[in-house]
């Protein structure tokens, strides 16, 4: 027999954890976070680049313009040695991996490695090498992921987002 004992307290109900859905937008810190996580990455694969670079003399402090492509060409070949391979096959470079983050095209489809190595990295990088309107173009590209569709730039330049794996 259950008796009502209208003096003991409420029981609450615990509402269900939300689930996150495959293919729904990435959180921004996510992708702060993993960016930098890639950014920590290439500057370690880039390195033997620039140790290189230096004891060859392409470095030397009076070229800017060629020091600024070899330091672009440096972070590329360590962005693509380090992530080629998971861009390859899912989409993701190491830091979004780690956050399980991955990179999609609009209709949902896999962007493909030229895609994502092409208009996503290499256009960006080259935008931001002009000289005085690369800083600007590459800021705004950036501030571009407060929109509501949160896409920087580069995803605009890929047809691209980034959302959870």
């Amino acid at each position: 027999m259950d008796e009502h004992n209208p003096y003991q307290a409420p029981e609450t109900v615990k509402a269900p954890p939300r689930q996150r859905r495959t293919g729904e937008l990435a959180p921004r810190g996510a992708r702060l976070i993993a960016s930098m996580i890639d950014f920590v990455l290439m500057t370690i694969a880039a390195t033997p680049l620039f140790v290189i670079g230096y004891l060859n003399g392409w470095v030397t402090g009076d070229d800017s313009a060629r020091e600024g492509l070899i330091m672009t060409a440096a972070f590329l070949f360590g962005y693509v040695v380090l992530n080629g391979w998971t861009l390859h096959s899912r989409a993701q470079t190491l830091g979004k991996l780690m956050l399980d983050i991955r990179i999609q095209r609009i209709d949902g489809s896999h962007p493909g490695l030229t895609r994502l190595l092409v208009h996503r990295t290499l256009l960006p990088n080259l935008i931001s090498l002009l000289p005085f309107i690369g800083i600007v173009v590459s800021i705004v590209g950036v501030l571009m992921i407060f929109r509501r569709d949160r896409r920087c730039m580069h995803d605009f330049l890929a047809g691209t987002r980034v959302v959870h794996a």
